[in-house]
């Protein structure tokens, strides 16, 4: 190392200070977006308006199914694969529940009425934006 080259200490602290004020800014920024999310996706329903483009992005509203298990009780869910035959959908995550439900809904089949009774679905508007 020699004189000019920055001190690997300085360094580290600079860049320590700097992450955490970035990561200050983003949490700020994304409790703004939440609030600006729900005007927005209250917006768009009243107006029935799927997207919107503006200054290079698009805005598009989403609809997503939630699925969980009722009361937080996934070992009960686990449980009912198991008595359905369905080893492999026990997962340690929710995802495994989420995906399987959610692709009998899109393929308008039945809930196996144990499983039915076991779950809570539901739906959330979210508000998407990419670049366009």
């Amino acid at each position: 190392m020699t004189d000019k080259d920055p001190d690997p200490i300085d360094q580290f602290i600079a860049l320590t200070r700097s992450k955490r004020e970035l990561d200050e800014q983003v949490k700020r920024a994304n409790k703004q977006l939440a609030v600006l999310e729900e005007i927005l996706v209250e917006q768009f329903l009243a107006d029935g308006t799927e997207s919107t483009k503006r200054d290079g992005m698009t805005l598009s509203r989403k609809n997503i199914k939630t699925i969980k298990a009722v009361g937080g009780d996934y070992k009960r869910i686990a449980q009912i694969f198991l008595n359905l035959g369905m080893p492999e959908m026990v997962s340690t995550h929710s995802r495994t529940l989420q995906g399987y439900v959610a692709e009998l809904i899109r393929n308008e089949a039945e809930i196996p009425e144990v499983l039915a009774q076991a779950i809570e679905v539901g739906e959330v508007n979210r508000i998407g934006a990419r670049e366009s």
